[in-house]
């Protein structure tokens, strides 16, 4: 989500390859106040909600999105599951670039990271890239064993990023060159959090591992039924971490122990949960969106029930609450008690 003079705006990536720009307004009441599209070939593009548009002439995207769109300084950056990544003007929502120029770089399912002027982005085919963010030009390529579908996390000039070859690899932001790389049990598909010196990321081993910054293992985690997938949330020295085992894990952040009882949903858990305050907002399989007190897993508020499962990231400001299913919707919840704001159906007819 970014801003635009004083509305903010939600960039939504659909699996029908169309990149979704929301103007969010609060008179009267919250809504989304305009919607446009970049859209597929051929399509006619879409002011607000009318057809016909000022996009009609934007360039198509190869195939769907999978990933989440990432917003600096005016520019919208995305990857595609046809492997190509796309740099789109955030207002006028034109084309500045693509990478490659032609051809792909196999499909992009991780979300694009932006730092110090470079884009960082997994692809299926084993690499990481680093993309200049005004040319579009390669800087670096790091090839590791496997596909790469996780999101890096970019912290102090190093870059951290998991792989399907069970490895977690630190490369030098600015060379690509690796510095250490630690092995797990199993595929790495999240996106490691910093936090306090310590980088905390989960595997399909089932294990949850904090890594010292040197690479050095400080501890993990094996008490949970299957593999962990989405981003962990850090809270008041608490590691909270969803699970395909349906569960909410609380880790201390030093020793690794339970801080709470894991807390069960009826689903696997996909989505990167969302932190406000004192809440951890998580979407589950189960269609159902959960609001926890981080520091104890006591439920906030009743769950509210969605049309389909929810496996894209969750989003949240102060007093909102954005997540997007599987059926096409997008949602708004308020945050205090989970009462649903608004909801858009964003598959065209």
């Amino acid at each position: 989500m970014g801003e635009e003079g004083s509305y903010d705006v939600l960039y939504i990536g659909t699996r029908e390859g169309k990149l979704l720009r929301g103007v969010l307004s609060d008179v009267p009441e919250p809504h989304l106040a305009k919607r446009e599209w970049f859209p597929e070939k051929g399509d006619p593009g879409l002011g607000g909600n009318a057809g016909g548009g000022f996009l009609s002439c934007a360039p198509a995207l190869a195939e769907g999105i999978y990933s989440t769109p990432s917003v600096a300084d005016g520019t919208v950056y995305i990857g595609t599951y046809g492997g190509e990544v796309y740099a789109i003007d955030a207002y006028t929502m034109r084309e500045k670039w693509q990478y490659p120029r032609s051809g792909d770089v196999g499909r992009i399912v991780g979300s694009p990271v932006v730092a110090d002027g470079v884009v960082y982005i997994g692809s299926s085919d084993n690499k990481l890239y680093a993309i200049d963010t005004e040319t579009g030009n390669k800087q670096w390529e790091f090839e590791t064993g496997d596909d790469i579908w996780a999101t890096p996390a970019v912290h102090d000039g190093v870059v951290y990023i998991g792989s399907f070859d069970r490895k977690l690899y630190a490369l030098d932001a600015e060379t690509g060159a690796e510095i250490w790389k630690f092995g797990t049990g199993g595929a790495i598909g999240s996106t490691p959090i910093i936090y306090n010196d310590t980088i905390y990321i989960g595997s399909f081993d089932r294990k949850f591992y904090a890594i010292n910054l040197d690479g050095t293992e400080k501890w993990r985690f094996d008490g949970a039924d299957n593999w962990f997938w989405s981003k962990a949330v850090a809270y008041d020295d608490i590691i909270i971490a969803g699970c395909l085992d349906y569960r909410v894990y609380a880790l201390d952040a030093e020793t690794g122990e339970q801080a709470w009882t894991p807390f069960e949903t009826e689903g696997e858990i996909r989505a990167d949960p969302a932190l406000v305050g004192d809440l951890v907002i998580i979407g589950s399989d189960d269609d159902k969106v959960y609001a926890l007190d981080a520091s104890t897993g006591e439920q906030a508020w009743l769950p509210f029930v969605a049309d389909d499962h929810i496996r894209a990231p969750l989003f949240a400001d102060e007093d909102t609450v954005y997540f997007y299913t599987n059926a096409g919707t997008l949602y708004a919840l308020e945050t205090e008690q989970g009462r649903k704001l608004w909801e858009e159906v964003t598959k065209e007819p």
